[in-house]
This record gives structure tokens, sequence and C-alpha cells, in this order.
């Protein structure tokens, strides 16, 4: 074992490297897995619902957040300015299957109560959350375009 802290470093390094890559392995698994059940049962117009919105978060959302880790292989080479553009296209993709996924099911359900059951309300709080960490993020941002207020480099 060296003394100056590399060969640890390198272990640490190599661990982490391997647990992102074990984290995109299971999300690659829960997606097929989820995409696979939906599309046995195309027959049910549920399905849909069950398809978009696993597309919008699985790989879109999900991508969109591991994108900024210094471990994620994929995205190591690219600018920090660059993966803020790419997070944003992602995180807007992803948002866009979920919300045409709940519109889906909105329309199939035409005649019933909607948003009674857990699912339904558990998500509309997730999504009444994420729309207002949205909302804090732009009007932060126009704020700081509207005032010249100086940042800090994101390169």
């Amino acid at each position: 074992m060296m003394t100056d802290g590399t060969y640890l470093d390198t272990i640490v390094q190599t661990s982490k490297l391997l647990f992102t890559r074990l984290i995109h392995q299971c999300i690659a698994v829960i997606f097929i897995y989820s995409i696979w059940i939906a599309v046995e049962n195309y027959s049910n117009p549920f399905s849909w619902h069950v398809i978009l919105s696993t597309l919008g978060l699985l790989p879109f959302m999900i991508e969109a957040l591991i994108l900024f880790s210094n471990d994620n292989l994929w995205s190591r080479e690219i600018s920090r300015k660059q993966k803020y553009w790419i997070h944003g296209i992602l995180m807007s993709v992803g948002s866009a299957l979920i919300i045409i996924g709940i519109v889906v099911e909105y329309v199939r359900r035409d005649g019933y109560d909607h948003f009674v059951s857990a699912h339904s309300k558990n998500w509309t709080c997730c999504n009444d959350s994420c729309n207002y960490c949205f909302n804090l993020w732009s009007n932060g941002i126009l704020c700081i375009s509207y005032f010249k207020v100086d940042t800090p480099s994101m390169d």
C-alpha cells in the first residue's frame, strides 16, 4: 500500500465508477421490465399511461440528475455549461412525456372521479413540488438577467 494515498484514491475512484455503472444497469433493468409489462398488456388503454410515464421518468429524468456526477462515464468530458443545456432538455422531454401520460389517463377515466387514489395524490404532490422548484429557478434566472447580477463562472 502506498503512503501518499494514491492507492486508496484509486480504489475509491474505481468503486464510484462501478457504482455508477451499477445504477445505470439497475435503471435499464427496471425500465425494460416496466415497459415490457405495459407492452404485453397493450390492449389495455392504461398501458399508454404506464409507457409514457415510465419513459419520461426513468431514462430522461434520472439521466438528467446523474448527468452532473463526476463519476458518470458518458458525461465526463462535457463542460458544465453544456451539462446545464443537456439537463434542461432531458428534464423537459421527461416532463412532457409524464404530462402526456397523465393526460392520457385523465381522458381515459372520463366520467370517474380523478386524483382520488394514493398513487395519483402522491404524484400530484410530487408534480406540484417540482413545478414550485422550477418556478423558483426560472424566476431566479429572470431576476439575475434583469438586474445583471454577477454569477460564478460555470466552467
